[in-house]
């Protein structure tokens, strides 16, 4: 070692340094005590798992006035640079360096929190990295793993080629339940694409359980990204979960389990043929073996779904009705509330005959095991993350809907397995996935917690009504205004108390077109705009210079020139009122409130100059359609839905039932485009509308055929693999298509409509179509 520079040098040094302002940008120099620099640095990681580890300018803990404001976390990696002795408290205390926030900070931590890797040497970093790239780490991935590999010799890393995009990747993550968080997350990890934020109340919607939301984006992009995590513990997600028998032995796993409810538990049951001696870490290191898995990856499942206390009735063995029955990998325990959850578990475990504990374990993991470790998901992050079946095109098969399981996953099996039972540095091996077209640095966690609600509640003008009527997805409307009015007023209402909105209030308007810009602010920043397209009429001699029909559409848009006006009017509609407004003093005559009768009516409006001698006439033809009328034939209609159609049915079948008089019959595909052709096939989920002639929806109704829940309109082993994934709940049916699964129509969609749905395909019964 060499001696460090006095104390009081420094002092003067750091003083003349500030003074001048020559402090690096970035750079926090912690004021440094006499200590002995090491000739060359090294590696070490806090080791104190309690973590929130002091950072000092000075080696001393008697005062707090030299704390720096930095604290290090458990299993963060520091510079070592040199030590010095706490001659008060006889501490020794390492002088280290470490990055935070792109932040460079030095200071003193105390010696028993750190644990020093002696034959790391910095200087052997860029061989490491060198060997990365020539492996296939892209550079954004080999900096990192160098530094990881620099710590812990002993690990191997492995690129493992996802042959995916990472925005095909990304989108397949961006689905409806496949990724979760809490509704108590910042609001920026919560997505408000539609359905799943309610604008009005200013909240998200529940998706799952009593409190779990869509995740956004950002937030399921940086959990997405491996190089957010590798750090000495997160790494672990990406281990590949092998059995090792150098690592895991049943004094390991006891050890692991001994501060949770399964450390030193005797779980045998003689009654039913298990070993009284058979305690939790014999059965899981005996389930490990067999499989050839790690056995703390499953502690760390149960640990996760369980918690440490296991007090959830899920493996209690005492809920009434499922007595004696156990579900440690919460498997098929989904649902919405916690009532729903454990039903469904326990169910599951019923059904599957886990009434020991020793069963739930080893059928629980074996199924774990076959549903992911053996399809090639061997890795705590493929599980969550399955780019396996993407890859393949075939649906993604995930463990957990939580954005952060892995991430947890991975913190539990490190600081409460490896590095507690002094295992770290044991010969490991990590599968680290590979995207193309990756951003070129590691995504950054989204924090802002502000309220994201940009759009409006309402939009007025006062004493005017404008087209569209106001909707708050709609950006675009128009208004009509006499000549004579050269202002308006306009309120504009946000759904949350916390958007700002500009443009709104009293505006002033030129004659011919007005463009009013009304602009509504969430309070994190986005903007969302709403345009009035105004036309205030231009004053023209003997012409009118306003002509509104109250509820009804003018065709063409009024114009002071043009005479000639058509509007349809539904057969709900028997007057209307014509409203009108000409220059002072001109006189107008036809205007007011008529009756409407079926069929075409006719109006004719008069403006007269004040001394009678010129005329202009307006004429306006008003048609009040018949009423639509239909009748089902032997169709069925229940709540939303209309039933009764066979399978294969094309829509020419559908018209031959649902006969519609004075109106059309039109039909949309589940993507909510118009059908046109006759020889369609109809499948669950189109919609069927009665509209009459004034273009009045008087009837609508989605299709469902029993059955048939992929919407193609037939039943086949495709409806077959899907009801399969329902029953998984991955995902599970909803609205029609949870309809069009309950063939046996007793209002649910399960085991028993799975059933007859198989039979069915074996052409050993029919399905009905109707109750």
């Amino acid at each position: 070692m060499k001696k460090g520079i006095g104390r009081s040098i420094i002092s003067i040094m750091l003083i003349i340094t500030m003074l001048l302002g020559l402090l690096p940008t970035g750079m926090v120099l912690c004021a440094q005590n006499e200590y002995d620099a090491y000739e060359n640095s090294k590696v070490g990681i806090i080791s104190d798992p309690e973590g929130w580890v002091n950072v000092r300018s000075t080696p001393t803990t008697s005062t707090n006035s030299n704390l720096t404001g930095y604290v290090l976390d458990y299993m963060e990696r520091v510079e070592v640079l040199g030590e010095a002795k706490d001659l008060v408290n006889d501490y020794i205390w390492y002088y280290v360096r470490f990055v935070k926030d792109s932040v460079t900070v030095n200071g003193f931590v105390r010696g028993d929190l750190i644990r020093v890797i002696e034959n790391a040497n910095p200087e052997d970093l860029e061989g490491i990295y060198n060997e990365l790239i020539e492996l296939g780490f892209p550079e954004s991935y080999a900096r990192p793993l160098a530094e990881l590999k620099l710590a812990h010799p002993q690990w191997t890393f492995i690129p493992y080629d996802t042959n995916l995009s990472w925005d095909t990747m990304l989108a397949q993550q961006n689905v409806s339940r496949r990724k979760l968080v809490d509704n108590d997350d910042p609001a920026s990890w919560k997505s408000i694409e539609k359905g799943y934020f309610n604008y009005k109340t200013n909240s998200w919607v529940i998706m799952e359980g009593n409190t779990r939301v869509q995740a956004s984006n950002d937030i399921i992009a940086y959990y997405m990204d491996p190089r957010n995590f590798f750090t000495d513990g997160q790494i672990f997600q990406f281990e590949i979960l092998d059995y090792n028998p150098l690592v895991h032995t049943e004094e390991s796993v006891e050890k692991a389990l001994a501060d949770s409810f399964m450390g030193g538990v005797v779980i045998g049951e003689e009654a039913k043929g298990e070993s009284a001696e058979l305690t939790y870490a014999k059965a899981l290191i005996g389930i490990a073996a067999s499989a050839h898995i790690s056995p703390f990856y499953l502690i760390g499942k149960i640990i996760s779904e369980q918690g440490r206390s296991g007090t959830s009735p899920l493996i209690s063995g005492t809920y009434p009705g499922y007595e004696g029955y156990y579900n440690f990998y919460n498997i098929g325990a989904t649902g919405v509330g916690n009532t729903e959850i454990i039903v469904n578990g326990l169910t599951y475990a019923k059904e599957h005959g886990w009434d020991t504990r020793y069963k739930a374990l080893f059928a629980g993991a074996n199924s774990t095991i076959s549903d992911y470790i053996e399809r090639g998901q061997n890795t705590l992050y493929l599980q969550d993350w399955d780019a396996v079946d993407i890859a393949k095109g075939s649906w993604p098969r995930q463990y957990a809907q939580y954005v952060w399981d892995a991430e947890l996953n991975a913190s539990m099996t490190a600081s409460d397995t490896y590095y507690k039972l002094g295992l770290q540095d044991s010969p490991f091996v990590f599968s680290i996935p590979i995207y193309s077209n990756m951003p070129s640095e590691a995504v950054t966690k989204p924090t802002d917690d502000r309220n994201p609600n940009f759009k409006l509640g309402n939009i007025t003008v006062d004493g005017y009504n404008f087209t569209p009527s106001f909707d708050t997805d709609v950006t675009q409307y128009s208004l009509i205004v006499p000549t004579n009015v050269s202002s308006i007023n306009i309120t504009a209402t946000p759904y949350a108390s916390t958007t700002t909105v500009e443009g709104a209030g009293v505006r002033q308007l030129a004659e011919g077109d007005n463009v009013i810009e009304i602009v509504s602010t969430a309070q994190n920043g986005t903007k969302r705009s709403y345009y009035l397209n105004i036309t205030r009429s231009i004053s023209i001699e003997n012409n009118l210079s306003y002509l509104e029909l109250d509820g009804l559409s003018l065709s063409p848009a009024f114009s002071p020139n043009v005479y000639e006006y058509t509007a349809k009017a539904d057969y709900s509609k028997s007057s209307v009122v014509i409203k009108a407004s000409a220059q002072d003093g001109y006189i107008i005559e036809g205007a007011g409130e008529k009756s409407l009768n079926i069929g075409e009516n006719r109006f004719v409006i008069n403006v007269s100059s004040p001394d009678s001698e010129t005329v202009t006439s307006y004429n306006i033809t008003i048609t009040r359609t018949n009423e639509a009328t239909y009748t089902l034939g032997n169709l069925k209609v229940k709540d939303d839905y209309i039933y009764g159609l066979n399978p294969s049915s094309t829509v020419m079948n559908l018209r031959n039932e649902l006969i519609v008089q004075n109106g059309d019959l039109v039909i949309y595909n589940s993507k909510s485009e118009a059908v046109t052709d006759d020889s369609l096939v109809l499948g669950t989920g189109y919609r069927v509308e009665v509209v009459d002639k004034s273009g009045t929806v008087k009837f609508s109704k989605l299709l469902v055929i029993y059955g048939d829940v992929n919407s193609d309109g037939k039943i086949s082993l495709l409806d077959y693999a899907f009801f399969k994934k329902h029953l998984w709940k991955d995902p599970e049916f909803t609205g029609v298509y949870l309809e069009a699964a309950d063939v046996s129509h007793d209002g649910k969609a399960t085991l028993f409509d799975y059933a007859i749905l198989k039979k069915y395909m074996w052409k050993e019964i029919d399905i009905a179509q109707t109750y």
